[in-house]
């Protein structure tokens, strides 16, 4: 998948504006790194055909001129934000410092790094890339073939970006889709589970209750059964009450018998 954003030629009128900005001294809104200012007296540096400019989050690429260095390492898109130059943080850098720091002689070498944020993830790039006298090339005529073929070029390239995007976006909604339904699944596992807890619950109470009632039974049982026993032991009290009465007397009327004949 070709990674690289919008590729643009930078007018030689930026370039000269830049340049005119950084001689008056005033901190301009952008940079090129595309070749040395205009009327500079060293013909023979270069640089790696990006233009800076400056945002709350840093100092962000935004043209990368065609055929550039910066084109063709083809890892660089518009909206990279560079960290460091040759190892050096440029947090605190300006615009002019950060070109100063990327333009250098031709042929030579430069190390930048970049960050690049995807949604949460942020992404670090490294590229070291040659310094070489870039020349812009001129802006297409309204209405001309070339500013067709660019503006067609343009629109790929967001038609591009727009499905990645969106490529992006569905693989995170699948993503959430899969996990909600994860997350229902060990909801029904859960909700079964209870269940079963509850069934079990169910089923010891039942059985409770059962020996509740058995029990409730067996003592019914008893207290019938004590009264039983109660009321034997009652009859077997007066029945050897009786036989002792009536043995007393058989036994007086034996010994007191004759006197009362």
């Amino acid at each position: 998948m070709d990674s690289r954003n919008k590729h643009t030629s930078l007018p030689p009128q930026m370039v000269a504006a830049a340049a005119n900005q950084q001689n008056q001294g005033e901190r301009p809104n952008s940079v090129s790194t595309t070749a040395p200012a205009v009327g500079s007296s060293k013909p023979s540096m270069g640089g790696v055909g990006t233009v800076f400019r400056h945002n709350d989050k840093g100092h962000h690429i935004s043209q990368i001129v065609s055929g550039s260095p910066a084109d063709e390492c083809g890892l660089l898109q518009v909206g990279d934000i560079c960290t460091h130059v040759n190892g050096t943080p440029i947090d605190n850098y300006s615009l002019v410092d950060v070109r100063e720091l990327i333009v250098g002689p031709s042929g030579s070498r430069v190390n930048l790094r970049f960050v690049r944020s995807q949604g949460d993830i942020v992404k670090e790039i490294k590229v070291e890339l040659v310094r070489r006298a870039v020349a812009p090339k001129p802006k297409p005529q309204p209405g001309s073939i070339e500013e067709m073929k660019e503006e067609i070029k343009r629109l790929k390239e967001i038609a591009a970006q727009e499905t990645r995007k969106r490529a992006h976006e569905e693989t995170m909604y699948n993503q959430v889709v899969a996990e909600t339904q994860a997350a229902r699944a060990e909801h029904a596992k859960v909700e079964k589970s209870i269940q079963m807890v509850l069934a079990e619950m169910q089923g010891y109470s039942q059985q409770r209750e059962a020996l509740a009632r058995e029990l409730h039974d067996a003592i019914l049982d008893f207290n019938d059964t004590k009264d039983q026993l109660d009321e034997q032991l009652y009859d077997a009290d007066n029945k050897r009450i009786a036989a002792e009465l009536q043995v007393r007397k058989t036994m007086r009327d034996g010994c007191f018998g004759p006197l009362f004949a």
